[in-house]
């Protein structure tokens, strides 16, 4: 076969051509690599506006062209993929192939819609190493209209900048107070603050209570000032909370009031009033409403969970009993005792200093030293004994069959050496103990022998002891 007829000719048989790099010169080899690049670049530009490639985590690597919509692409390197488009929709960098319509402004202030098309890139081992993706800027009048008789789930308008700004507010304040009575004031502060309000009241009815008259009197004041304007006064009076759930814009003069209610379940309403001279817009009253809510879905929350620790006879943070679960087991204990003519002891124990821990070293020291004195206290006493949470501090146990000299043995090996609490820096705290015991056959009931027991226990300081029996002779 003729070299005319070679459809793979051999390199020695490829004539040279001007500009074809040589093999054996690497430098050569790359320039002509960005050369072929660069025109790829170009020719993609006729049929997009922008192409952009970033890494796993969606950081711009690469942006082409220079310039896009008056903007330096060399200043977007290295920021999120998101800083091309308004913030609208999450962005999934290792989804699949995606095609979706964003909104972007250029340097001048001017608003455009663009067509996204990004996939991911895979490396040679298979993992996710990018996107890669094209920007197209979309005419006027490609797109339907985006009114509400013509909305399509392309696009929909970002929230208002000061909604999200409010709401990230509140919500912070709720997050960051532990305790919800706290999170209510706290919140409701930056809520009054952000929307420039000269007077505000955060307040609980208690819509149950027909005995009080005017809303008023049934009127509990969570958060807002001690005396009222005349105008609100007359407004709580008259047709103030005590009227229907949502939300009204009342003009007393000389202020606009905003009025927000909303039921809480099996308790009442909360009402959210918010007065200025200033008037409100929509975005404030809209505001307000999802705030009010929010707070009432917190109040109701707080309300199931108080429910719960007030009838499950186990403590949620410990684990151990309540008292309720505590006398429940001591009841049904007392009859065999009876019968097997066994005494028994009640031992409350207060490791002194536990509450106070988080005013110094913060909660989270304060829930890991509670851990380690429920767990020092659980072994010092035998699995078959029953113990439960009185209080932050305090701890209730019932020794089956232990005399009192079984439980002085037991209290002085508690309270030798006290409740050491391994953190940096470790925490030495005092126990104090105070006991009583029950003889076969007595029919006190165990909330008498708590009685004493905590007699005893508030005598143990003045009798420069660590422990101490109820009725314990000199």
């Amino acid at each position: 076969m003729t070299e005319a007829f070679q459809l793979f000719p051999s390199p020695k048989n490829i004539p040279s051509k001007p500009g074809l790099p040589n093999s054996s010169d690497p430098m050569a080899v790359l320039s002509s690599t960005l050369q072929s690049r660069a025109r790829w670049r170009n020719l993609a530009r006729q049929a997009v506006d922008l192409i952009f490639e970033t890494d796993s985590s969606g950081h711009i690597v690469m942006l082409e062209p220079k310039s896009w919509l008056d903007h330096n692409t060399s200043d977007l390197v290295g920021q999120h993929i998101t800083a091309l488009w308004d913030n609208n929709w999450r962005f999934q960098c290792a989804s699949s192939y995606t095609r979706h319509v964003v909104q972007t402004e250029a340097a001048s202030g001017d608003v455009f819609q663009a067509l996204l098309s990004c996939e991911p890139n895979w490396n040679a081992q298979g993992q996710f190493s990018g996107t890669l993706g094209t920007l197209v800027i979309i005419p006027d009048g490609v797109l339907p209209s985006t009114s509400e008789d013509a909305a399509t789930d392309a696009w929909h308008p970002p929230l208002l900048p000061g909604e999200t700004h409010l709401l990230d507010s509140v919500i912070d304040a709720l997050r960051q107070t532990i305790l919800p009575h706290i999170a209510l004031v706290s919140a409701a502060t930056n809520l009054f603050e952000l929307l420039d309000c000269e007077g505000a009241l955060l307040g609980d009815l208690d819509l149950q209570n027909v005995m009080v008259p005017t809303a008023v009197e049934r009127l509990k004041v969570l958060h807002g000032p001690a005396a009222f304007p005349r105008e609100i006064s007359t407004l709580l009076e008259s047709d103030g909370p005590s009227g229907e759930t949502g939300t009204a814009r009342i003009l007393r003069k000389p202020y606009d009031i905003l009025l927000t209610r909303e039921n809480i379940r099996s308790r009442g309403r909360i009402a959210l009033m918010l007065w200025r001279t200033r008037p409100w817009t929509t975005a404030d009253a809209q505001a307000a409403t999802t705030i009010c809510k929010m707070f009432a879905a917190y109040v109701e929350l707080d309300g199931v969970h108080r429910h719960l620790l007030q009838t499950s006879p186990f403590d949620v943070t410990t684990g151990l009993l309540t008292w309720q679960g505590f006398t429940e087991s001591v009841v049904r204990r007392m009859p065999r005792l009876d019968r097997e003519h066994l005494a028994a002891t009640m031992m409350v124990v207060r490791v002194e200093g536990l509450s106070s821990i988080s005013e110094t070293r913060g909660f989270e020291i304060e829930e890991e030293a509670l851990s380690q004195s429920v767990a020092l206290l659980s072994n010092a006493v035998r699995p078959s004994d029953v113990m439960a949470r009185l209080s932050s501090n305090v701890f209730v146990f019932w020794l089956d069959g232990g005399d009192r000299f079984a439980a002085a043995e037991r209290a002085e090996r508690i309270t030798a050496h006290g409740v050491p609490i391994i953190v940096d820096p470790p925490i030495h705290l005092a126990a104090h103990i105070g006991l009583v015991c029950r003889e076969p056959g007595m029919t006190d009931t165990p909330e008498m022998f708590l009685e004493r027991a905590l007699q005893a226990l508030n005598d143990v300081p003045g009798q420069d002891r660590l422990w101490c029996f109820s009725h314990e002779a000199p």
